[in-house]
């Protein structure tokens, strides 16, 4: 694909066309063929703007500019895309204008001119896109080729919000939450909300930990269910798990067990190892099923050869201290302390300087041990200890009556 960057190349490239029609209706033919392109790209208008004329022709064209940009054959160019977007953006066609601004901004087919991408994004707004008030917005906040100006950001995520943008709506949310400008859970459960109803997943599950922890409102934890279960059924990873913990933590939750049950196991299917290691507590624990201490170890190890830092610290729990017909192994004490160490994952530092301090499950090693433990800070220390003393508590106050004994 050849690159242009300036308007001559793209006037001469469209003036080549004997008939324009006639090649915007051969790239379409192209498109409708080519399977591999896919209209839902970040140049993409995301349905904020109208089309006021409503030409379908404009549409046509739009859809041809950035299949010139994405598409393979070697006979199209960046340069006619231009030609095409901007043409259609002296007609007003609200949609070119966020386009042109993302294609100079970000350099992909040429090289990048953020100066060029404010205009095309001020004139957008000028000529009432709403999308370009978020994409300002963004330049501002994250200062991408201007220089950081929160009070211009705040400006027009607000704007963005007011108009409608769901994205705008959601920022305004996130900087209220986190005091930017200020403070207000209350304000900002409100964006939340309009954005959530608009169909946007971020924003629905922050309502949903809203509703679950009381932040800006009651605690209303059916409402927090609601929002989980609308997006777990959507196949979001995150609010399967939150809702199956959800579930294990409130009676009040309709059939909560099998609840629970279904979305750990939904979630691990998909490969999540968070999934896999609450799944796998579940059968530890026989929380809503019967305790099956190996599927458990199964699935606490298909998360911890992940890397997720929970599953090693309930393997080397239960390594460590047996569980429920389950017998001490050093071996694979070690192994998961050691995969933790050196993931970089602080309690798996923790317990190694524990257990040379011990010298229960390695060799005694003071020096070794305070070396270790200097390393981490004292709040540090405290959230580990908090951490490792609930997973005892949990193993304990849970511990199924004791079966076979197990070697692995």
């Amino acid at each position: 694909m050849q690159n242009y960057s300036n308007n001559l190349v793209a006037s001469s490239v469209y003036r080549s066309c004997e008939d324009l029609g006639i090649v915007l209706k051969r790239i379409m033919q192209e498109m409708i063929n080519d399977c591999n392109y896919i209209g839902a790209t970040k140049y993409h208008s995301i349905g904020l703007d109208t089309n006021e004329h409503n030409f379908a022709d404009d549409i046509f064209q739009f859809e041809v500019g950035l299949y010139t940009i994405f598409s393979q054959n070697p006979t199209l160019d960046i340069g006619l895309a231009l030609y095409i977007l901007k043409d259609l953006a002296e007609r007003f066609y609200s949609p070119a204008f966020r386009s042109l601004g993302l294609l100079y901004l970000h350099g992909e087919f040429f090289q990048a001119d953020p100066q060029e991408a404010l205009e095309w994004f001020k004139k957008g707004i000028d000529s009432g896109s709403v999308e370009c008030l978020f994409e300002l917005a963004q330049m501002y906040d994250q200062g991408l080729g201007v220089e950081v100006d929160q009070d211009l950001a705040d400006e027009y995520y607000q704007k963005s919000a007011e108009s409608g943008d769901f994205r705008g709506q959601h920022f305004v949310a996130q900087r209220l939450v986190v005091g930017q400008p200020i403070k207000d859970d209350a304000r900002a459960l409100s964006w939340f909300l309009k954005a959530a109803e608009s169909g946007f997943s971020p924003s629905q599950f922050a309502v949903g930990v809203f509703f679950e922890l009381g932040l800006g409102t009651e605690k209303d934890i059916m409402e927090a269910a609601r929002w989980y279960e609308k997006l777990a059924q959507n196949g979001v990873v995150e609010a399967q798990i939150r809702l199956s913990l959800l579930c294990l933590l409130n009676p009040e939750v309709p059939d909560r067990q099998a609840k629970a049950v279904k979305w750990a196991a939904v979630a691990a299917n998909s490969g999540s190892s968070e999934g896999q290691n609450l799944l796998g507590k579940i059968y530890a624990l026989g929380l809503g099923v019967p305790p099956d201490l190996q599927k458990a170890l199964e699935l606490f190890t298909l998360a911890a050869d992940q890397g997720q830092g929970l599953a090693m610290l309930n393997l080397i729990y239960i390594f460590r201290n047996g569980f429920a017909g389950i017998l001490p192994d050093r071996d694979l004490v070690v192994k998961w302390v050691m995969k933790g160490l050196e993931m970089g994952y602080s309690p798996a530092k923790y317990v190694l300087g524990l257990m040379y301090r011990e010298g229960t499950v390695l060799e005694k090693n003071v020096e070794q041990a305070d070396n270790l433990l200097a390393e981490l800070g004292d709040d540090e220390v405290m959230e580990i200890e908090r951490l490792l003393s609930y997973i005892k508590m949990e193993f304990i106050s849970h511990s199924p009556a004791v079966g076979p004994t197990y070697t692995v």
